[in-house]
């Protein structure tokens, strides 16, 4: 009986210690961990608000630029267009400016236009459903759809929040299925503003989890007691152990097949149009690093190169082109910011897009010369060369109704670049002086070149300042205000943007989009004579 006792001890303490492992565990990775509960996925009316301004009836979201076709804003787009580039957001080419992107330095190689159709967060099939609406306009006779290889998990997504819960987006998307083979599209399941906001009902969001491969495929464990049975659930296991989630789909054939089969989609219909299709691997880090560490890019990158040269689509692959100039991890990161390419990594991507291009389809731009003595007779070079000489001493452009000496605010700063750089660096606290890249954007900001918006986003949302540990959200909000507005935020209205942010319903980028899409910002920007979008 003693024996007895003390072998049931031994496995309540056992029991315990793995209940207590296991609770630990789920505490650690709580954000990794599947929602038992649908109504975990359930937005705020805060969030359904805040996204307002980017909503579109058949793509889902959409950012809108006030220019002759929509695409992304940039210093100089001459009469003829080359290209035409459609993705996502290492297409738009977040976190740099305008001038900076690789479309800007590709038609400054080129000779020609070359617009930006990319837009963050896109999956291919919202691509290439922007390639059928804005190609036919745009008339370019090179087409290009971009991706990385994380795309595939947006293939089979419908409800942002059901593939990436932690984003908090509440927006839905169009997708397409298969049907023997043939593409059918399942529209955008809230067409409208007022439909969105049934995505607040748990039966609605079942419904359309119906057909979105994210909500399908798991097994929707939440952390809660017997803690310890997370360790007998495999897919629980997976997900929380495996953060990039994305990289199995490769290996299911359905997600797989139907990526590739948007790809011939958009090459035939590209065809159709008059225009060569090109499909472009762009590189994410991580593709990059492991270039560096094993000699060779993923596997995915070929499953997709492979499928285009049996399909005769000319296909970039941006991923083996950069990792070819990078000799360790630090010459990797030295491309990168946050998640996408650094100002030099846009320089380097659009060399390396400049050479494929010239030695691939070569019919469609005549004699082009190499690289390097393109690069150095490049329209854009002559033009940065032309404005660099006027940066030192700019003066700072005072409202004009009230132009007066040594007035200029935080506010005023946003039509003067130069002094707006100076004080990010220093928060107001004293004088710096600022970059070079910022002075370039402050005499294309005065010149009509650069959209403040554009500029001061980057500006706002820039890793070294994000990185201070003096930047609270209270100070982020204010500063943001300051800055975009000419004037600190209402009480009202910072907390509840501060409110936001601690329950991570929005994040300081949401902060500087809806700030952005104020009239505040709009009626500041025109004071000073400045281009707001």
């Amino acid at each position: 009986m003693k024996t007895l006792r003390q072998a049931v001890l031994v496995l309540l303490l056992v029991f315990g210690a793995a209940e207590l492992a296991a609770w630990l565990f789920s505490l650690v990775n709580e954000d990794r961990f599947l929602q038992a509960d649908i109504a975990a996925f359930v937005p705020s009316q805060e969030r359904i608000d805040l996204e307002r301004a980017v909503f579109h009836p058949e793509l889902g979201w959409k950012r809108r630029f006030p220019t002759r076709l929509g695409q992304r804003p940039q210093a100089v787009l001459p009469d003829r267009i080359l290209l035409a580039t459609y993705g996502d957001s290492f297409t738009y080419c977040d976190e740099v400016l305008g001038f900076e992107t690789w479309q800007t330095h590709l038609a400054g190689l080129l000779g020609g236009g070359v617009l930006n159709f990319g837009n963050g967060a896109y999956g291919p099939d919202q691509a290439y459903l922007r390639f059928l609406e804005d190609q036919p306009a745009a008339g370019a006779p090179v087409a290009v759809l971009s991706l990385i290889g994380e795309n595939i998990a947006r293939v089979v997504n419908v409800y942002r929040r059901f593939y990436l819960p932690q984003e908090g987006n509440a927006l839905t998307k169009p997708r397409f299925r298969l049907e023997q083979g043939a593409l059918v599209l399942e529209p955008n399941p809230t067409p409208t503003q007022a439909s969105r906001q049934r995505l607040r009902e748990v039966e609605f969001l079942r419904d359309i989890g119906q057909r979105d491969y994210w909500f399908l495929r798991r097994t929707r464990q939440a952390a809660a007691f017997p803690y310890s049975s997370i360790f007998f659930n495999i897919n629980q296991l997976q997900e929380v152990l495996n953060n990039v989630q994305w990289m199995r789909v490769w290996d299911e054939p359905g997600p797989r097949t139907l990526l590739l089969t948007l790809l011939d989609a958009f090459a035939r219909d590209a065809r159709a149009m008059g225009a060569q299709p090109v499909i472009g691997i762009l590189p994410m880090e991580l593709d990059m690093l492991h270039m560096v560490q094993r000699g060779a890019p993923p596997a995915y990158v070929e499953t997709i190169a492979a499928h285009c040269r049996a399909a005769g689509i000319p296909c970039f692959d941006a991923v083996s082109a950069l990792g070819a100039t990078c000799k360790d991890a630090a010459a990797v990161r030295d491309l990168y910011l946050t998640t996408h390419c650094s100002p030099l990594g846009n320089e380097r991507l659009a060399l390396a897009w400049y050479e494929f291009l010239r030695t691939t389809v070569p019919e469609r731009f005549g004699h082009l010369p190499a690289g390097e003595a393109a690069l150095r007779s490049s329209a854009l070079a002559g033009q940065t060369q032309a404005v660099l000489p006027r940066l030192r001493g700019v003066e700072p452009l005072r409202p004009r109704e009230t132009a007066s000496p040594g007035t200029a605010s935080p506010g005023a700063t946003l039509a003067n670049a130069t002094a707006l750089a100076a004080w990010f660096v220093t928060l107001g606290d004293g004088e710096a002086a600022p970059p070079e890249p910022l002075q370039f954007a402050a005499a294309w900001l005065q010149e009509g070149r650069q959209a403040a918006a554009e500029l001061v986003k980057s500006l706002l949302l820039a890793p070294a300042l994000q990185a201070r540990s003096d930047m609270t959200d209270a100070r982020f909000i204010a500063l943001a205000a300051r800055t975009l507005w000419g004037a600190p935020p209402p009480a009202a209205e910072a907390a509840r943007l501060e409110a936001l942010l601690a329950d991570r319903v929005a994040t300081r980028a949401d902060v500087v989009y809806s700030l952005l899409w104020d009239a505040r910002f709009r009626d500041h920007c025109a004071a000073y004579g400045v281009r707001a979008y």
